[in-house]
């Protein structure tokens, strides 16, 4: 039976600006699939999540993906009822998959006002039925707005934990989001005390890595060097090439006696 995994349900971000990342020019309420979203006119199928039914229309949903081209043209159950059951999803991201299929730009997807969170698990989501048009929207949106707002530690914290929560696997997409974030406000996250930082380890398991390319750095290999003329030793970074001469006597009779370490 097609039917997508499990997804926790969206909550509440960091506002969006609903025109900062629009795809194209024009409203939703321009669109020609509008009145078909909006009334469910001409309806010939059904999007369930939980309580909520929507009602859809074959043409333009299996058009969007070939998830919904086979759950709803295909042999399984899905077809022959022409339901579709996500209620595994919380319907704030249904009805954000839904309008995409119907045409909404990516920015634009909740009239009520866009938050960075919500594109989480729509990205996943987008992920697990192969709609892989609003998969990158998604993922666009979510780049674009690592330095696009004011950001507190709780905010970050909670982003990163939802970030890891819904990291489809083989796809480091949000991982990278993730990275980014974190580098973008490493000051907020070096103010952190050895409590916290160890709390928001156990909690958001690929902090740790984030934090360890962040917060560490390798020293830098240098080689030694004696001048033969003065006997003066001094060193200089591994990947320099032989010195000309010694700088302190200017001698050009110099030796390398020990690799960069």
């Amino acid at each position: 039976m097609a039917n997508p995994q499990d997804a926790s349900s969206t909550q509440p971000g960091v506002a969006a600006d609903d025109k900062a990342f629009e795809a194209g020019t024009g409203h939703f309420e321009n669109h020609a699939f509008y009145k078909l979203y909006q009334t469910g006119i001409f309806s010939d199928c059904k999007i369930k999540c939980g309580d909520i039914v929507f009602n859809g229309h074959v043409c333009v949903l299996a058009s969007a993906c070939k998830w919904f081209e086979t759950a709803l043209c295909g042999s399984f159950k899905e077809a022959e009822e022409k339901t579709v059951d996500l209620s595994a999803d919380s319907w704030t991201t249904v009805k954000m998959l839904i309008k995409f299929a119907y045409g909404c730009q990516v920015g634009s997807l909740l009239s009520e006002g866009n938050y960075y969170s919500d594109y989480i698990p729509l990205y996943s989501l987008a992920d697990r039925v192969g709609y892989n048009a609003l998969k990158e929207a998604a993922g666009r949106f979510l780049h674009a707005g690592v330095t696009k707002y004011s950001w507190t530690q709780a905010t970050l914290r909670k982003i990163l934990r939802m970030l890891d929560e819904h990291s489809p696997p083989n796809d480091d997409t949000l991982f990278r989001v993730g990275k980014d974030l974190a580098a973008e406000h490493v000051d907020l996250l070096k103010r952190l005390t050895p409590v916290q930082f160890q709390a928001f380890v156990n909690e958001v398991p690929f902090f740790s890595a984030v934090a360890l390319s962040l917060f560490t750095t390798s020293p830098k290999r240098r080689a030694t060097w004696k001048c033969e003329a003065c006997s003066i030793f001094f060193s200089l970074p591994a990947t320099c090439k032989a010195p000309q001469q010694c700088p302190p006597c200017k001698s050009d009779k110099t030796a390398k006696i020990q690799d960069g370490q």
